[in-house]
């Protein structure tokens, strides 16, 4: 694993949710990517079971327009970003629907 290019990713997530207090899913994707448009169902209906609450948030970002999501450009695989308290706590990437679905839960 490129150690550089996680911490970039932490940072990038720290950057964007710095504003949020609770436990906060990210989907990062890019609009060309055939696996990203995939695994879109798959993330609404994780949002739509799981982020009613106080607790748990969703929300996606396209990685070309936001510029703290720099280190996710130019990948064709989605990337979850996982942060409680404005600090990363995991990054799952790729289109695996099981693995996703485990780590929301």
């Amino acid at each position: 694993r490129n150690k550089g290019r996680g911490e970039a990713g932490a940072a990038a997530a720290a950057a964007l949710l710095s504003f949020q207090q609770r436990g906060f899913w990210v989907d990062v994707y890019q609009a060309w990517c055939g696996p990203c448009k995939a695994v879109i169902s798959l993330f609404r209906k994780l949002k739509n079971e799981y982020g009613e609450d106080e607790l748990l948030h969703f929300a996606v970002a396209e990685a070309d327009s936001i510029l703290t999501l720099q280190p996710f450009q130019d990948k064709c695989e989605p990337v979850f970003l996982f942060c409680v308290d404005s600090k990363m706590i995991e990054i799952v990437r790729g289109a695996n629907g099981p693995l996703l679905t485990k780590k929301v839960v």
